[in-house]
């Protein structure tokens, strides 16, 4: 008989595994963020999935899975900083800013 986690295809502890990143969603060695960040989706209907996921997650907490859904929020607000933090550190930098064509 499989464990619960087996079955699953993730840890029930939120420590050891993410709730949201379960076994099923790799492929290759690459997971859906991967993709989505990889090309997959343009970089608005990137941010649109993390937003949209961060809001779904923390207006049902209450009435669905309680800290379960906030865990899930955070872990999408997490993506959704280091996928700006990205997108930040590789815009050309001109004049010391990022972003700034020069042309001021």
């Amino acid at each position: 008989m499989k464990t619960p986690e087996e079955a699953l295809g993730f840890s029930l502890n939120t420590q050891d595994n993410n709730l949201i990143k379960p076994d099923y969603y790799s492929n290759q060695g690459m997971d859906l963020f991967d993709r989505f960040e990889g090309g997959l989706m343009p970089v608005s209907q990137v941010q649109g999935f993390y937003i949209g996921n961060i809001i779904k997650y923390v207006t049902r907490y209450q009435s669905k899975n309680g800290v379960e859904d906030l865990e899930k929020a955070s872990t999408y607000l997490q993506q959704l900083i280091d996928f700006e933090k990205r997108l930040e550190s590789s815009k050309p930098v001109y004049n010391g800013q990022a972003g700034d064509a020069g042309d001021n």
